[in-house]
Parts: structure tokens; sequence; C-alpha cells
């Protein structure tokens, strides 16, 4: 049940798209790159790694980027794909972002929480049968 409401609050929050967020009172400890690490658990199983790029922040608001390789559990050739992402602190340790991979037809939304330099959530694409999953990032640099 939990996870179901995770994944309905993600869905309402990727409704928007790719598009710039509202000004926050909150600007959570993002900035910087991340080692960025997934799994998808649906439509089909996968493993995701990649690099997570936050590069300003200003009124809560934050512009960066996200590089991921997919890897099929499977078997499979492993995709690819880089794009912007856009988020939003909303609150002192939490995050909401849109990554916009590739031609960015439904974004991948994510909501996060950040514990020093470890940032944990989970992630959907807001369309009927889109992929979801966890994920999670450690900072390696400032």
């Amino acid at each position: 049940m939990r996870t179901l409401r995770a994944l309905a609050t993600l869905a309402l929050l990727g409704a928007a798209g790719c598009t710039s967020a509202p000004s926050s009172a909150f600007n959570a400890p993002i900035v910087g790159t991340w080692d960025y690490a997934a799994t998808q658990e649906s439509p089909t199983a996968a493993s995701i790694i990649g690099t997570l790029k936050v590069d300003d922040q200003s009124n809560g608001n934050f512009t960066g980027s996200l590089s991921i390789t997919l890897t099929p559990s499977g078997g499979g050739s492993p995709v690819t794909s880089t794009g912007p992402l856009t988020g939003q602190s909303v609150s002192a340790t939490a995050v909401e972002f849109d990554a916009c991979l590739d031609a960015c037809t439904v974004p991948w939304t994510h909501l996060g929480q950040i514990s020093g330099d470890s940032l944990v959530g989970r992630w959907a694409q807001a369309q009927p049968g889109g992929a979801s999953g966890t994920f999670r990032a450690h900072r390696t640099a400032p």
C-alpha cells in the first residue's frame, strides 16, 4: 500500500512534465555530482547506473543533468540515455525532480530524501504502464 501511495504521488508530480518548479523556502543540499544507481521494478526488471549532476540552485529550485545506462535483468543490450533535470526542494532534506531523458516524451519523476552525501527515494514515469523503481545516489563532488 505504501508503494502505491508513493507511485500515485510521483504520478501527480510528474503530470506537469519538464516544467520549471515554483519557488520554495527550502534549499535542500542537492548541488554537486552524484553516483546514481537505480532499479527498475516495472514493467520489466533492470539495473541502472549513471551520474546525477546538479549545477545550480536558487530559491529552492535546481537544474542539472542525469546520464544513465539501463541494463535489462534478463539480458539484452544496455541503453544509454542523458538529459536535463529540473526540480525543487520540498523540505530542508527532501527533493522532487524530473529527469527528461533523450526525447523526454515522459519524464522520470524522482522523490528523494537527502542525508549527508546520500540521496535515496523512488522514481516513476507518469503514464499508464510507465516504468518505476527505486534509486540511490552518493555525492562524489560538491
